[in-house]
């Protein structure tokens, strides 16, 4: 059973992460997929494991963690769009990251580790170019 509620709490990660419209069709299909798989008697259980997972993520996300995110992303701010970042990564506008980092909305935990991946997938396309020049 504690395999059963961990594939469910991975599913419904990757179901929180998609980000395009197809992401999360692929993730319905794979979501169905595993509820088929259980069996009848022990679906009501697999619910109950969903329905926690969805409060345990919703605990989570409204977190608000107070750092000074200006203070660390000041010595890449001029290099990285943060437009492309709040577009790409979180689906909004510009001054919506621009709010979160310099005031007076502040970042939740799943903000930051998108924000985390999002630079992490930058640094790596600059790592490649250079790479692909040289």
């Amino acid at each position: 059973m504690e395999n059963l509620k961990e594939t469910i709490r991975i599913c419904y990660e990757e179901f929180c992460l998609a980000k395009t419209e197809e992401e999360k069709q692929l993730n319905d299909i794979k979501f169905k997929e595993l509820m088929s798989s259980v069996p009848i008697e022990q679906r009501k259980i697999a619910g109950q494991y969903l329905r926690e997972v969805m409060r345990e993520r919703r605990k989570e996300k409204s977190q608000k963690i107070n750092r000074d995110i200006k203070k660390e992303l000041e010595d890449i701010q001029e290099v990285i769009s943060l437009s492309y970042i709040a577009k790409e990564y979180f689906g909004k506008d510009r001054t919506w990251l621009y709010k979160k980092i310099n005031g007076p909305l502040t970042f939740t935990k799943d903000e930051l580790k998108t924000l985390a991946i999002a630079l992490n997938n930058i640094g790596n396309r600059f790592i490649d170019t250079s790479t692909s020049i040289t």
